[in-house]
């Protein structure tokens, strides 16, 4: 365990023998042994924030730990391309939620402008107030 340079806490967790991912360097084709590493941090928005190991103690962090996986996203997806797959359906969602507020917000200006020009209140009154 030591902090890295994106300052938060990491493990790194040598992997078992038996395990798929071992068998490259088992068999000699990769110079590095495999490793898990696992950063103790949570988004928060945009940004990433530090865990802090003595608030979360023992069992925070074998829970934690327990659901780390480097290959499945701390074992949130049960494949890589489950994550890739709920990626692009985000990032698609996102894309249409943009297109749309952009059509909104053009109609919006568009409203305004036209109010503008024909010199109509910006609040219109139903109801003369000179009575």
């Amino acid at each position: 365990m030591y902090w890295s340079n994106v300052q938060c806490p990491v493990v790194e967790v040598e992997l078992k023998n038996d395990d798929p991912r071992m068998k490259a360097w088992l068999e000699g084709k990769v110079p590095q042994r495999p490793k898990d590493v696992v950063f103790f941090h949570r988004q928060e928005g945009p940004k990433f924030v530090a865990l802090n190991l003595q608030e979360m103690g023992t069992s925070g962090v074998v829970r934690y730990l327990e659901e780390a996986d480097l290959t499945t996203g701390r074992g949130r997806w049960k494949s890589m391309e489950d994550y890739l797959r709920e990626m692009a359906d985000h990032n698609a969602s996102i894309g249409e939620q943009a297109k749309a507020t952009a059509v909104e917000n053009a109609r919006y200006r568009a409203k305004q402008e036209r109010r503008h020009v024909a010199g109509e209140p910006l609040v219109p009154v139903s109801v003369n107030l000179g009575e």
